[in-house]
């Protein structure tokens, strides 16, 4: 197989996600999903390990910061992410702007990507977009484990064109801060800030979220060609993920992924 390896930073973290995955001697792919999932999270600090925040604070005190907060008080609602973890605040727009995530249809999610060092000043410039967008909700974490891992910042769209849109605003924005990259994500312009997933269709069951479907397929693709005795086992498990519906080339989901595994419709590209 030609190598996959290119120029763009998001792809070539989640080829390295992969391989590193390769090399870690666990055979059940439960267990090796969940280190796929949180490759390139940061280590958390030992004193802030019990840190958290609430939606009041989120903010430190600080005028740089001072009208994206008052945004947030006047534009959103803080609400629950729905879960029971706590690693979680999430907002809706108090003027709905789309009508809602259908359990039938594909979520598309944008994920915005910071360093932790540019954390705060990255936040408050997604706020000032994202009042202005046609988004369902978002969310970021909660405390040091939610802002440590890549995916720490989430926004929800019933389309992609309102996310690409949105996501433009974004990189104009944000290009100069550092970023962390979320991997196994497809990637949007060549930066490790931005990147999409499109969570598939629940049919009333627990949702399932994009990384979590790739991973454990990646997962599932390592643990076999590892017991084939192939070569390669991450460029097997790439081949696995494709024959599943998945763009190995670009990171996208290919039109008929869901029609197949999850439901008869396809998603709105």
């Amino acid at each position: 197989m030609t190598d996959l390896e290119t120029s763009n930073k998001i792809i070539n973290l989640s080829l390295n996600g992969i391989k590193y995955g390769t090399l870690l001697p666990v055979t059940d792919v439960n267990k090796l999903y969940q280190k796929l999932y949180s490759y390139n999270t940061i280590p958390i600090p030992l004193g802030q390990r019990s840190a958290r925040w609430d939606h009041h604070s989120i903010f430190p005190v600080n005028s740089h910061y001072a009208d994206a907060a008052k945004l947030l008080e006047v534009y959103w609602i803080p609400e629950s992410a729905g879960d029971d973890t706590g690693y979680w605040l999430s907002w809706k727009p108090k003027k709905t702007t789309v009508r809602g995530i259908n359990p039938d249809s594909c979520t598309f999610k944008l994920y915005i990507s910071p360093h932790i060092d540019d954390y705060f000043p990255v936040f408050a410039e997604v706020i000032k977009v994202l009042t202005e967008a046609k988004v369902y909700c978002f969310k970021t974490g909660s405390n040091y484990h939610g802002i440590l891992r890549p995916d720490k910042l989430v926004v929800y769209f019933d389309n992609f064109n309102e996310l690409k849109s949105t996501a433009e605003k974004i990189h104009h924005r944000t290009s100069n801060f550092s970023a962390q990259g979320v991997p196994f994500s497809a990637p949007l312009f060549d930066t490790l800030m931005l990147s999409w997933g499109i969570d598939p269709p629940s049919r009333k069951k627990a949702p399932v979220s994009w990384r979590v479907w790739i991973t454990k397929e990646l997962a599932s693709g390592i643990i076999e060609g590892k017991k084939m005795l192939v070569d390669e086992p991450w460029q097997y498990a790439l081949q696995h993920v494709r024959s599943r519906g998945f763009k190995i080339e670009t990171w996208e989901p290919d039109q008929q992924l869901f029609a197949t595994h999850q439901t008869k419709k396809t998603y709105p590209l």
